[in-house]
Parts: C-alpha cells; structure tokens; sequence
C-alpha cells in the first residue's frame, strides 16, 4: 500500500517539473544571438527623440545594434519608422543615436540584430579587377570589409577583402581578382553568393 501511495504521489509531481524542463529548453532554443545582417553607410537625418533609427525593411518596434566601423562604438535603438531606401545608406539614426556612437557623414556601419535574415545576395561575379591577391570591389560593401564569395555552381568558396567600389551594373554583383576568381573556378565570371564574413554571431557580452 505505501509503495502505491509514492508512486502516486510521484505521478502527480512530475507533470511541473516536466513543464519546467520544457519551458527551459523552449526558451534556450529561441534565445537568438545578435549577428551581423547588413552595413552601410549611416546618415543623422530623422529628429525622433531617443535611441531610434529609421529602415527600409526593419520591422518597426525591432531593436538592433549598430555599430561604428571607424572607432567600433556601438547603440542599440528601436526601428521607429521605414523610409525609402536609397543607394547611399542603409539605416537613418536619430540624433541621440549618432551621438552614441561619434557618427560623421561618411561613416560605416555593421547592423546586428536577432533575425535570421543574414546579408546574401545573389548575381554573377566578373573577373576584371586587376589586383595581386585575394580581392574585390562591390558597389556599397565596406572598403576593409571581407565578403564570402560562393561558386552557385561548384560550391567552391573564397574569403575576398572588398579594395574599392565597383560602379553598379545590371549584369555583376562583385568584380573578382584573378586569385579569387582562380580559387572559385569561376573563369571570367560566373553565378555566385555572397554573404559577410564578419564573426558570427556575435554574443550578447560583446
């Protein structure tokens, strides 16, 4: 009779501690780490109050961090609005916001957030940058910055330092060297992917 009265009286214990468990690995399991989704230049042209930014695709109401590529200071602010996007930024910050970070005008900037949305952006890839070296050059991507660059066809892959812009065409994403394009397989040129090649991801005590 006693082993009957503890085996009930464990039966009706576990359910708690079952839910517990489980809420604890739930919230293990969508606790994200910042990681870098995009960069860009950023420009101080909103007048929102406080640490907030403007985006062309953010969702409002979304925090992300932004960090200064020229002295590596870095805010989070709140998405308080979406505004066209243009060729020339990629996030607008309020005032509060630049300062947080000593933002210039022609200063560089590495978005972090909690999405899965990390930069990729597909196209074809020339070879007709003349550098010694594994290089490229890319319309907006950070000068300093590296960009992997990923055969779509071979799946070869190569980590490139962006050298220079690249005048934007309707026919190439990324001009190549010829070391990379040679490490690629890819010839003169060729379909490819290319997503940062920042540490990723970035944690939360950084």
């Amino acid at each position: 009779m006693k082993r009957l009265f503890y085996i009930f009286v464990v039966f009706l214990t576990l359910p708690p501690f079952a839910g517990l468990f489980a809420q604890q690995t739930d919230t293990q399991s969508t606790d994200k780490a910042w990681a870098a989704t995009q960069q860009g230049i950023a420009t101080q042209e909103m007048l929102d109050l406080g640490l907030s930014a403007a985006h062309p695709k953010l969702a409002i109401g979304s925090k992300v961090r932004v960090a200064n590529v020229r002295n590596n200071k870095e805010v989070e602010v709140t998405i308080t609005r979406n505004i066209p996007p243009r060729a020339d930024r990629v996030i607008d910050l309020s005032p509060e916001a630049a300062r947080a970070i000593d933002l210039n005008f022609i200063d560089h900037v590495i978005i972090y957030s909690k999405s899965h949305a990390i930069f990729s952006q597909r196209g074809f890839a020339t070879q007709e940058l003349q550098f010694d070296g594994l290089a490229a050059v890319h319309p907006n991507l950070t000068i300093g910055s590296k960009a992997r660059v990923i055969n779509s066809v071979n799946g070869k892959e190569v980590v490139v330092t962006i050298i220079g812009r690249a005048e934007p065409r309707a026919d190439r994403v990324i001009d190549l060297s010829p070391e990379a394009a040679r490490a690629l397989d890819l010839g003169s040129g060729g379909p490819v992917i290319i997503t940062l090649a920042f540490p990723l991801p970035r944690s939360d005590s950084e």
